[in-house]
Formats: C-alpha cells, sequence, structure tokens
C-alpha cells in the first residue's frame, strides 16, 4: 500500500512539473506567437519538442493558417485555434462522438464564429460506417483496434467501453467536400488510430506542405510505440520527422509510467 502510494505522489510530481514547464514555455515564446512562420519559429518548435511532447497551439499555427484538429472534447482547443489563426484563417475539426460534436457546435454558433467547419465524422484511411467506442472520459472515445493498445485502457471505468456506429471519412475527402484548398497544419490526436487517420490524407499531405502533429504513445502487439510506422509512413511522402519527447501516463500503471514521444514533421525547414 505505501508504494502505491508513493507511486501515486511520485507520478503527480512529474505531471505538475510537466504543466509548470508548458506554462513557462507558453510565456517565453509569447512574443513568436504572433509572427510569421519563419525560419526562427521553426527553430523555436524543434527546440521546445527536445523539452515536452507536443507545442503550445499558439506555436503551431500562424495567421491565414488553415488548421485541422482531428478529435477535441474541448470548445477551448477551437478558441485557442481560432486566435492563431484569425479572421483571415480557418479551423476545421473532426469530431465523431456525438455530445463531444454537440458541445462544439453549440459553442461555435454562440459565439457566431464564421471560420471554424464542424465535421461530425471519425477520421480514418477509409470511407464507410464503423464502430466508436465510448469511455466515461470524454478525451479517451476512441476507434479500437485489435493490435494496438493504449494506457487510457489502464484507466478505471475503460475497461468495458460502449459501442456506437458513426461515420468514417477520411481528410481527403473532407478536404475535397468542404473545398478546403490548403492545409498548413494537422493535429492527429485519436487514441491509437494515428497512422489509420494519416493513411486517409495521402493524397493532401503528398501535394501540400502541412505541419503534422501525431500523438504517438500507442504500442503495437510486438511492443513497438506507433511513432515508428508514423514515421516511416510520413517520411515516404518526403517528410522531416522528429519523435518528441515523451510525457507521463494517464494512468498509475508502471508499465506506462512514461509515454513514448510523439511525432512532428514538415517538409520544408523554416515551414
Amino acid at each position: 500500500m505505501a508504494s502505491n502510494i508513493f507511486l501515486g505522489r511520485d507520478f503527480k510530481a512529474e505531471r505538475y512539473a510537466i504543466y509548470a514547464l508548458r506554462g513557462l514555455i507558453r510565456i517565453i515564446t509569447y512574443p513568436l506567437q504572433f509572427g510569421g512562420n519563419t525560419r526562427l519559429k521553426h527553430k523555436v518548435r524543434l527546440a521546445i519538442l527536445k523539452l515536452q511532447n507536443s507545442l503550445p497551439i499558439e506555436m503551431t499555427a500562424c495567421k491565414g493558417d488553415v488548421v485541422m484538429q482531428i478529435g477535441t472534447p474541448r470548445p477551448r482547443t477551437i478558441e485557442r485555434f481560432r486566435k492563431a489563426v484569425g479572421d483571415t484563417g480557418t479551423v476545421v475539426v473532426l469530431e465523431a462522438e456525438p455530445e463531444n460534436f454537440a458541445r462544439l457546435n453549440q459553442w461555435c454558433e454562440q459565439q457566431g464564429y464564421q471560420n471554424v467547419v464542424l465535421v461530425e465524422a471519425a477520421a480514418w484511411s477509409k470511407s464507410g460506417r464503423g464502430t466508436l467506442s465510448l469511455s466515461p472520459f470524454s478525451g479517451d472515445h476512441k476507434v479500437a483496434l485489435t493490435n494496438v493498445s493504449v494506457d487510457n485502457d489502464r484507466r478505471s471505468g475503460n475497461a468495458e467501453m460502449a459501442e456506437i456506429d458513426c461515420q468514417f471519412l477520411t481528410i481527403d475527402e473532407v478536404m475535397s467536400a468542404n473545398k478546403i484548398p490548403r492545409l498548413n497544419y494537422l493535429s492527429v490526436t485519436v487514441n491509437g488510430g494515428e497512422l489509420e487517420v494519416l493513411k486517409g490524407a495521402t493524397e493532401t499531405l503528398s501535394a501540400m506542405n502541412v505541419r503534422v502533429y501525431a500523438k504517438g504513445h500507442a504500442l503495437l502487439d510486438n511492443g513497438e510505440a506507433i511513432n515508428v510506422p508514423i514515421r516511416h509512413f510520413l517520411s515516404s511522402l518526403g517528410y522531416n520527422t522528429i519523435r518528441t519527447r515523451g510525457e507521463p501516463s494517464s494512468t498509475l500503471d508502471p508499465a506506462w509510467r512514461w509515454r513514448a514521444g510523439d511525432v512532428y514533421a514538415w517538409k520544408n525547414t523554416g515551414s
């Protein structure tokens, strides 16, 4: 019992340290958040990712950018992206879980946003109907894969998830159907299905110069982190890739104490 208590405290200390670092980085990089997509901004992004797993939203996008977020239950995410891209930019969000989508849609309607595109669907490697697994935690919903596991599955309440039918779309289809001419930044955070989502964006990623962030800590059956095949896939499309620094797990399971790093990719330096 004592060891479990100590373990819990240790996990919390790691998380608090990460949160403090994120806050400090947002403060330090504040002047760059208003600038264009310069070589300096690119170098600072890479430096940040050596210290933590992800970038502040304000550092991912620039004024006038078109950004796409795959999966989010939080209106706050949309709000921060909107501020980053300004009135001349566009924010595209795909969210499959009905309650999450309704929350986002209501928020955008209340705010009167004209430059936010909401799509009620799960991004995937092919279109059609599919099954979405629902968690008691709004950020843990996922498309289950038999050969992929994530630490969120070890959280109490996620042992048995309800399932619902939902629409699957590829990012390439979303771009075409909504007449989105370009994409500057793509964030994929879908609890283990990141590689399948990226496969559905093959045409977009090949034709455009997109900055890509994908969660990469899920594990394959062979124990390999999913960031490995994600990097191979993006490299095959002409992207430079790095594995970001890992982060503390969402569970107290010692086997998942520290998550593997995520993936950040880009085509040209300074872009």
